[in-house]
């Protein structure tokens, strides 16, 4: 099937043939095709794609056809054809081409609980920057509204994925938990839970001054979040420094218990979130009705 192409999304866009990086037209809608083309994974409409791309007045499926015929030594590969292109569609095979975003979905949707924290910090490494950073195309708003929304799609894969490494070097007790923490922050700036563990974990690695300013920072924040939003964020703040594993053993009674979310896949293939909290012989608890978990 040819070489493996290797399609890097999360920063600046990068097609790789083995290790040799191609480089692409400078024809911004050249590129934005294929972005689109590879994203979306599925075929298009020729007239779809000169509206979302070429809706001028000129000859768009000309233009297309431009297009298509500049991209096609960037991807194909002897015997092997990525941009099929019939009469009235158009579409990327992925045969043999990784997506670096997809294959990140793809790990963590086969549990992130089996895979090793340094597979984790791998995987976040992988985030170079914003999805098709590099790509700016303000007079085409149908395609700036798909992008928009791709990038939010994104974040929210990248918060997935730093809430719960963060949540495992927090329990080993590793100080990698601080930096990894702060773009938990970047990454979901909106959640609650992202702005108490920085400030837990900021506590419990000594950077005292730096949790208390933190605090005062998410206080600010979510101010109109509620009490016990409120209340969380001051409980992450009572920390100590500890060198102790945080999986609670051997606790002092009246100090508070940190749960630790993980998933699960039962054998049909569903998955489940648990949490687990403590110490001693197992003692289950169902989770109340369409309450969140934490």
């Amino acid at each position: 099937m040819g070489q493996t192409l290797q399609i890097r999304v999360l920063g600046e866009f990068q097609i790789l043939k083995g290790s040799t990086q191609q480089h692409l037209p400078k024809s911004r809608k050249t590129r934005a095709l294929l972005a689109y083309l590879v994203l979306t994974g599925r075929r298009h409409r020729r007239e779809r794609l000169c509206d979302l791309l070429w809706d001028v007045p000129d000859d768009p499926r000309a233009s297309l056809r431009w297009s298509l015929s500049r991209l096609r030594p960037f991807v194909d590969a002897p015997g092997h054809v990525r941009i099929v292109a019939g009469r009235e569609h158009v579409l990327f095979d992925p045969e043999s081409a990784t997506v670096d975003l997809f294959e990140i979905r793809r790990e963590l949707a086969g549990g992130a609980d089996v895979l090793s924290t340094e597979r984790l910090i791998d995987l976040a490494g992988e985030f170079r920057g914003e999805l098709l950073e590099d790509f700016a195309i303000s007079d085409l708003r149908d395609f700036e509204s798909w992008l928009l929304t791709e990038r939010q799609t994104a974040k929210r894969t990248r918060a997935t994925l730093l809430h719960v490494l963060v949540n495992r070097l927090y329990a080993e007790g590793r100080n990698e938990a601080v930096p990894y923490a702060r773009k938990l922050i970047t990454a979901d700036p909106y959640s609650v839970s992202a702005h108490a563990m920085l400030i837990r974990v900021l506590s419990a690695t000594g950077h005292r001054e730096e949790a208390e300013r933190q605090h005062e920072i998410s206080v600010r924040e979510f101010n109109d979040a509620g009490e016990q939003e409120l209340k969380r964020l001051t409980e992450a703040l009572s920390v100590r420094r500890s060198t102790i594993d945080p999986d609670l053993v051997g606790q002092k009674p009246g100090t508070r218990l940190e749960q630790q979310i993980r998933f699960c896949t039962t054998s049909d293939g569903v998955r489940i979130a648990y949490a687990s909290v403590g110490d001693g012989p197992p003692l289950m608890k169902t989770a109340n009705w369409l309450n969140h978990l934490e």
